[in-house]
C-alpha cells in the first residue's frame, strides 16, 4: 500500500510537466509532407498538406502533383528540403513556388 501511495504522489507531481513537454516542445523528428491541393494555395495552410501539418525545420516538403498551380509563401517558413517537379515522366503541368515574404 505504501508503494502505491508513493507512486501516486510522484505521478501527480510529474504529470503536469510531462503534459507540458508533450504539447510544447517542437518536433525533433523529420517527416516528408506532400502538397495535396491541386488548386494551389498558401504554404502555411495545414489543410494543403497530407497529414494536415505544415512542414517544419527538419521536414521535406514535396510538391509534385500534376497540374498548373502556385504555392505561395507569404511569411517565414522552414523546411530541410523542398522537392518540386514530378517523379513520373507522364505527369505534366507547371508548379510555381511564389515567395512574397520570409
Amino acid at each position: 500500500m505504501h508503494i502505491h501511495h508513493h507512486l501516486m504522489r510522484l505521478a501527480r507531481r510529474f504529470l503536469p510537466l510531462l503534459f507540458f513537454l508533450a504539447t510544447s516542445v517542437p518536433r525533433i523528428w523529420s517527416a516528408q509532407l506532400v502538397w495535396t491541393n491541386p488548386a494551389g494555395g498558401n504554404w502555411t495552410n495545414a489543410a494543403n498538406w497530407d497529414l494536415n501539418t505544415v512542414p517544419a525545420l527538419a521536414d521535406t516538403a514535396v510538391i509534385t502533383n500534376a497540374g498548373n498551380y502556385t504555392v505561395t509563401i507569404s511569411s517565414a517558413v522552414s523546411a530541410a528540403n523542398v522537392l518540386m517537379g514530378y517523379a513520373d515522366t507522364n505527369v505534366t503541368g507547371i508548379r510555381t513556388l511564389n515567395v512574397t515574404a520570409g
